[in-house]
């Protein structure tokens, strides 16, 4: 009831995989937890989250890999030792294999929201040697129902926050955001010095009415990449 009250009142990133995270921690005690989200192309699932600052979070797992598709047709937690006794691992490359024996996985939890994989939590053994069980796969699975509708409500409000602070023509950041991070800068620094650089484009409108307003635009798309 704790987790379902924490985790259903705010709409940050952040802050849900925290609860995510530290539910399970308390509850199962387990070593590692390692969440992955859908990536911003689309092409696969990255790993930005974990309960230790240290880990390793070039993990990747793509959308053709066997066990996303393994997940997505399974229940909502699983034990990776019932996994690797499936056709889908048996398909898998020897350097996929190695990814997750490298992790030392014991369970993969999915967040489901109706036939989409919104994130998927990745568990090691317990602490004193002991592992993950398919008692614990009940609690897991109440985990998921409610963590999975709000990661995904999470990410899509990230998502429409980002595309209101983003310029469409070039992607970088917008005034918008600008201001919003110059008043935070400006608090937080409030008793020490902040230097503010401004840079300014020579002759931008001379160039706009030389070659016109195409040009112009990817003058500007060029100069946001440098």
């Amino acid at each position: 009831k704790e987790f379902r009250a924490n985790i259903s009142k705010n709409l940050d990133l952040q802050s849900t995989v925290k609860e995510i995270i530290s539910v399970i921690q308390k509850t199962l005690r387990v070593r590692h937890i390692y969440i992955c989200v859908p990536n911003h192309e689309g092409t696969g699932y990255e790993m930005l989250y974990s309960n230790q600052p240290l880990h390793d979070r070039s993990f990747f797992i793509k959308n053709d890999n066997p066990i996303i598709s393994w997940l997505k047709s399974s229940e909502e937690s699983v034990l990776i030792k019932d996994f690797y006794s499936t056709t889908e691992y048996k398909s898998m490359w020897e350097s996929e294999k190695k990814q997750l024996q490298d992790l030392k996985l014991e369970c993969c939890l999915s967040l489901k929201e109706e036939s989409e994989l919104a994130g998927i939590v990745l568990l090691s053994g317990k602490e004193e040697n002991k592992h993950v069980s398919y008692a614990d796969l009940n609690f897991l699975s109440s985990v998921s129902a409610i963590a999975s509708i709000s990661l995904k409500n999470a990410r899509l409000y990230e998502k429409v926050y980002l595309e209101a602070r983003t310029d469409v023509l070039t992607g970088i950041l917008n005034r918008r955001y600008f201001y919003e991070l110059l008043e935070k800068e400006f608090d937080a620094k409030a008793e020490n010095a902040l230097s503010l650089v401004i840079l300014n484009v020579d002759d931008f409108k001379l160039y706009n009415q030389l070659y016109g307003v195409k040009e112009a635009d990817e003058a500007l798309k060029k100069i946001a990449v440098v």
